[in-house]
């Protein structure tokens, strides 16, 4: 014992001698643990953060997308990638009966209205694709099944888009310039919050036919399916469905079949 209070007075005198060492080494200390804690936290904030944002973004979807997604696109913007068309769009949606199959594409766009302009990403896919990703209305309607699979230039736009472009005016009916191109805005959404990953506001998003959009963006190709089985159906076995009907003119590294949980998992690793 006498030992132990031996070496604790030596320590404090050593500390007393040499108090700029002392300080900055306690600092050090302090800013690493810190930095420690800050970085698990912020690690699992931002987590739970991706995992509420693809709950609200629906629930049970299967992501197919033309690339591993633990690999990434590789370049999915160039010629690297072979893009999913149209007829993937026939074969998934005739061959997957109990399930919602919703093609999208997307293009980044700036939406004028007087001497209002707002650049924003528009997002095409089927009049599905509001019900898979809870996307609920505040007032007009929705595109119909027709307009959906047609080149209609109608839009239903996202709440920050008609403040930011209308203020309190009522846009149901009014017409808006999208690159140079004119649309009518048939509905407004309630408001849903973040995008996730990074990506822009769901409020500060326009949403129209995936047709009008592949024909702003001057390709036919789809950038993605999403997948949704019906309640009594198995995700697992939609997977498995999906994979060997894409796989038959497609190698492995140019398909990329996940669930929300999986996708949420390669996320967070």
């Amino acid at each position: 014992m006498k030992r132990f209070w031996f070496y604790v007075r030596e320590g404090i005198e050593d500390l007393k001698k040499n108090k700029g060492r002392s300080f900055l080494t306690s600092l050090g200390i302090i800013i690493g643990v810190y930095s420690v804690v800050l970085l698990l936290a912020l690690g699992e904030g931002i987590k739970v953060y991706i995992q509420d944002t693809f709950e609200s973004l629906g629930s049970n979807i299967i992501y197919v997308l033309p690339f591993k997604i633990e690999n990434g696109p590789s370049g999915a913007s160039s010629f690297n990638v072979k893009q999913f068309q149209a007829r993937d769009y026939l074969i998934l949606r005739t061959q997957i009966k109990d399930s919602l199959v919703v093609p999208l594409i997307d293009a980044n766009v700036q939406a004028v209205s007087g001497s209002e302009t707002v650049s924003t990403q528009i997002v095409g896919g089927t009049r599905d694709m509001f019900f898979l990703l809870n996307l609920t209305l505040e007032k007009g309607r929705y595109f119909s099944e027709s307009e959906s699979v047609s080149s209609r230039k109608v839009v239903v736009i996202g709440p920050d888009v008609a403040e930011q472009l209308f203020g309190k005016r009522n846009p149901i009916g009014e017409r808006v310039t999208i690159d140079e191109l004119p649309f009518t805005i048939l509905g407004v959404l309630k408001p849903k919050g973040g995008g996730g990953l990074g990506g822009p506001s769901l409020d500060l998003q326009i949403y129209a036919p995936y047709k009008t959009v592949q024909q702003i963006n001057g390709n036919k190709f789809i950038s993605a399916f999403y997948v949704q089985p019906s309640s009594d159906t198995s995700i697992t076995a939609v997977v498995s469905r999906i994979e060997t009907i894409m796989s038959r003119d497609r190698n492995s590294d140019e398909l990329g079949v996940s669930t929300q949980e999986e996708l949420i998992g390669t996320i967070s690793n």
